[in-house]
């Protein structure tokens, strides 16, 4: 007598053909992409939506590369038949007939295949830069995130992001979870408190947004495939691990959203979200990427990105020359990099900038939209009048030519905190293009820093400069922050050449 395969056999083939999607293999040349299920290392194949952000930092991190570098793949053509390599990763790729698997790997041989060396503009410094923080985020930061997913949380972000998954993946989950942390102890973070690992992501976050800055891409202007290792990473933080702690850091401090890098890579990978849909959930607020005629900047929305962008352009058109020479004349050139006209002569309020730059204070170039430049104090800046109404002078003062919205040398007070609680980032919801902050002992120089503190110009003028006491107390104001530390090694600097 003949016994037919045990019910559990039935329904496990029952589910992988409701799952699996098969595909045919590919000719030469085109790369036949099998991508990882929403559960990285798990077992249970799901398709991966080519709508949004993929759950895996590696297989996001292969779709931006194709995607940025026109890399020729078949698309749609997701095979989840075979969803593990004969190394046991994903994803893993076809090429010519033959597999290889592991996502470096993969882009470097699509890059040596297509001829296409994304990296070429960089110098060996740069590519040793660009190396030391892929791999910071592959293999140290991402294991963070994967610890807080699925150990800390116990999977509950997988269900709030997939409200809709079918009763057999979300029995799956506890398993995943067992099988995580078990990977997780076994490459050394899993070892540790939970808070001491959440602190060791925060530090790799700080790292990574330091050195963007206002960078549109981490190595400069110009994509390389360090940008998709990091968007591989980062996209989970914004879109996949909502309530995380690094979410609630990217929120509060703005981090890596200072420049366009998301939007950019976020438009490319995600074309809902570039053709004005909506992505795989809800997005809040403070990290939707919104369609307008300006970037917005997702911590800072009173923010004139373009604004912001061309402004600091002009501070690096100058050079160290152009900024020694008389102060007047270097405080023109400085409010004109800032988009400011020269109006000394007119009443305050009405667009007077006599002040800008010549005391400790009002040395703060923000650019805010238009329709933040009425902002009110209304007390939330201390030592900051309660009514201190800027629009009308903004609107008169500012030139037209460097973007949408206005220029304003605000005031510093409160920039030495962090976040800042400055009149920029708090009254004007604003970033600052750039800050003056004159370097100790002697402040005679003066560096020119953006909004994460790195240097964008410095000078030494001639002349008759604001008093002594208004150079040291602009310094004074800044000094323990983020905005302190060209200053004081600029000094330094000047202080050896003597």
């Amino acid at each position: 007598m003949k016994h037919g395969k045990p019910a559990r056999h039935r329904d496990r083939t029952q589910r992988r053909q409701f799952f699996v999607r098969r595909v045919k293999r590919i000719s030469s040349k085109i790369v036949a992409i099998r991508l990882s299920n929403l559960f990285e290392n798990s077992k249970e194949e799901v398709e991966f939506s080519t709508e949004g952000c993929g759950h895996s930092p590696p297989t996001t991190q292969r779709q931006i590369h194709s995607e940025h570098f026109a890399i020729p793949t078949e698309t749609g053509n997701n095979d989840f038949t075979e969803p593990k390599s004969l190394k046991n990763k994903t994803p893993w790729i076809t090429l010519n007939g033959e597999d290889f698997a592991d996502s470096q790997i993969c882009l470097e041989l699509l890059a040596d295949e297509f001829q296409k060396d994304f990296s070429a503009h960089l110098s060996p410094e740069e590519k040793a830069t660009a190396r030391a923080f892929q791999i910071m985020a592959e293999e140290h930061f991402y294991w963070t995130g994967v610890l807080w997913r699925w150990v800390y949380t116990k999977g509950k972000t997988i269900r709030q992001i997939h409200a809709t998954f079918a009763p057999p993946i979300s029995l799956k989950i506890p398993l995943v979870c067992r099988r995580m942390k078990s990977q997780a102890i076994g490459q050394g973070l899993g070892r540790h408190a939970e808070k001491d690992v959440i602190e060791m992501g925060i530090k790799d976050l700080r790292a990574m947004s330091h050195y963007l800055g206002n960078k549109s891409y981490f190595m400069g202007e110009e994509p390389t495939e360090v940008d998709c290792a990091m968007f591989g990473m980062l996209a989970q933080l914004v879109w996949n691990m909502p309530g995380s702690p690094f979410e609630r850091l990217l929120n509060r401090l703005g981090l890596l959203l200072t420049s366009a890098f998301i939007t950019h890579s976020a438009k490319a990978c995600m074309p809902t979200i570039a053709e004005g849909g909506r992505n795989t959930r809800e997005m809040g607020s403070t990290s939707q990427i919104k369609a307008s005629n300006d970037l917005i900047d997702s911590l800072y929305p009173g923010t004139a990105v373009t604004r912001l962008q061309n402004v600091q352009k002009r501070v690096k058109s100058l050079t160290p020359e152009q900024l020694s020479q008389d102060w007047e004349t270097v405080r023109r050139s400085i409010l004109w990099a800032g988009g400011l006209r020269d109006l000394p002569n007119v009443r305050p309020g009405k667009g007077y900038t006599g002040h800008s730059f010549n005391d400790f204070n009002h040395c703060d170039l923000t650019t805010m939209r238009g329709d933040e430049a009425d902002n009110n104090n209304e007390g939330r800046v201390a030592g900051i009048a309660y009514n201190n109404r800027l629009g009308e002078g903004i609107r008169i003062a500012s030139i037209e030519e460097l973007g949408p919205g206005g220029s304003w040398s605000t005031c510093m007070i409160g920039c030495n905190k962090e976040p800042p609680q400055d009149v920029a980032h708090i009254q004007f919801k604003s970033r600052i293009a750039f800050k003056l902050v004159w370097t100790p002992p002697t402040f005679n120089t003066f560096v020119l820093v953006d909004d994460s503190g790195a240097l964008l110009n410095w000078g030494t003028p001639t002349g008759t400069l604001p008093h002594i006491s208004e150079r040291r107390r602009n310094f004074e104001t800044v000094a323990g922050s983020k905005y302190a530390v060209e200053a004081e090694r600029k000094g330094t600097e000047m202080q050896r050449q003597q």
